[in-house]
Parts: structure tokens; C-alpha cells; sequence
């Protein structure tokens, strides 16, 4: 049994946060920010959790995560549940001091963007804990997100500040899709990536960003499958626990989320 990934718990910055993390000026890290290889140099780098709100449905999508690249502030936003395999957005956002603005491609259930939403959000702490709040606007083709609403997110300090080594994510991992047909990969010690479902053939590489911080930089290569899935991806992924390793990958017209087992 490998030894990383664990989680402490689960917590949503609706009308409170956690207790899970530190300062938002250095980004929930006691580490030198001025260091780009640092697993928080851009102050957003980390894993979060929380919720969107649409103010013109009052529909709320919760049990949403999101990963944030410490170098890049690449972010990607996904749901938590494992039945659905879609992301919800990705794209860059920059930071001046604490303000947050980022814009978002929208993804529909089937894995294509579909729409792009403006993200204006603060960096704050609240009863002790680090998250970001703010609003969002969609364009009409955005679904979920045409229209305006709110957002809020919980940094989780104890799922992502915890060492990790390739030797933990070394291995072979599956998971099965809706329709039963089982993928498979091989992690070597190196990071380098191969595998597919007997049709597909996946490679690539996951490179640790950090050995304090429990998030790998991903490049991703589909084959042999046809479209929308072949072609060259980026992406980022971490683990839950030490039997788990979730990847959120995309590309210019499609993107999806693996959820891993051992």
C-alpha cells in the first residue's frame, strides 16, 4: 500500500469555509513565493472546493473541485461525483494582490466547450481560513453558466500540502466507464504514461510540480479512438488517497476527468 494522498475532509465555501488553511497572500504556504518552482509561487496554485450559483435559476452545483497550477494558474473545475466525467471549466486566471479574474471556456456534458464565463473573485480568509468569493457572467451559449452568478471556494490545505514522490504514483491504475469498458495505465518511476482500453492508446508523462504538494502537470496523448478523443492534451491531476488518482485533461475541442483506482 503507497503512502500519500490523504484526505482530512471536505469543506465548501458557501455560507462559511473551512478551518484548512493559512494567509491568502502566500497563496495557504509558509513557502518563498518568489521561487516559480514552488508548489504555490503564483499565490492560487492548489487544490480547491466549493460551489457555483446561478442568480437567474437559483441553481446551485456543489461538490465541485478545482485545480489550480502553482506555475501557470491553469485552472480546471470538475464535479466531484465520478458519474460524471465532464469538466465544468477551464482556462487562466491572473492575480493582482488579492483580486482574482480569470476567463473560463464552459464545457457541456459530453466534453466539448461550449461557452465562455467571465470570473471576478477576491482572495480572502474567513474565521481563519483561505478561499476565494466572487461573480460570474456567461455567454448565452454557456449553459449552466449563461446569465450571472456567484462562486466560492475553500483552499484544502491538508489534500494538497502533503509530499509526494513519483515512487507514490508509480503503478498500474483503471477505472471503468458507464458502458463497462475498463482503462488501463502504467505509471513508470520516471512518470512516463501507457496504457488503453483495448481500442485507445493513451501515453504521456506526469511530472510532480512540487515534492511538498500533491498535484502533477500532465501531457496526455489519445490515439487509435477517433474523434473528439485523439489528439495531444494537457492537464492536471493529484490523488485522494493512496488508492486514487484523479487526472483532469483537456484539449482545444474536448475535455474530460479519469478517476483512477488501484
Amino acid at each position: 500500500m503507497k503512502k500519500l494522498f490523504f484526505v482530512v475532509g471536505m469543506f465548501f465555501w458557501i455560507v462559511g469555509c473551512s478551518d484548512d488553511s493559512d494567509d491568502p497572500s502566500d497563496g495557504g504556504s509558509d513557502s518563498d513565493t518568489d521561487n516559480e518552482t514552488d508548489g504555490n509561487a503564483t499565490g492560487l496554485g492548489g487544490i480547491w472546493s466549493g460551489h457555483f450559483l446561478s442568480d437567474d435559476t437559483q441553481e446551485q452545483l456543489t461538490l465541485v473541485f478545482g485545480l489550480v497550477s502553482p506555475q501557470t494558474n491553469k485552472m480546471y473545475f470538475f464535479d466531484l461525483l465520478p458519474t460524471n466525467r465532464s469538466i465544468i471549466a477551464e482556462g487562466t486566471a491572473d492575480l493582482a494582490d488579492t483580486a482574482v479574474t480569470a476567463s473560463l471556456n464552459t464545457y457541456n456534458d459530453t466534453g466539448a466547450p461550449v461557452g465562455n464565463i467571465s470570473l471576478s473573485a477576491t482572495l480572502m480568509t474567513m474565521d481563519g481560513a483561505m478561499g476565494f468569493q466572487g461573480t460570474y457572467t456567461g455567454d448565452s451559449n454557456s449553459g449552466f453558466f449563461s446569465g450571472s452568478g456567484k462562486t466560492g471556494f475553500a483552499y484544502m490545505k491538508s489534500l494538497y500540502e502533503h509530499p509526494t514522490t513519483m515512487a507514490d504514483v508509480a503503478g498500474t491504475w483503471s477505472f471503468s466507464d458507464e458502458g463497462g469498458t475498463q482503462t488501463t495505465i502504467t505509471i513508470d518511476d520516471n512518470g512516463g504514461i501507457t496504457g488503453g482500453n483495448g481500442t485507445c492508446v493513451f501515453s504521456g508523462q506526469l511530472s510532480i510540480i512540487h515534492p511538498d504538494y500533491n498535484l502533477g502537470d500532465i501531457q496526455f496523448n489519445i490515439g487509435n479512438c477517433g474523434s473528439p478523443w485523439d489528439g495531444d492534451y494537457t492537464g492536471l491531476g493529484y490523488g485522494q488517497d493512496p488508492t486514487s488518482l484523479t487526472m483532469v485533461i483537456s484539449k482545444a475541442d474536448f475535455g474530460f476527468v479519469m478517476y483512477f483506482g488501484k
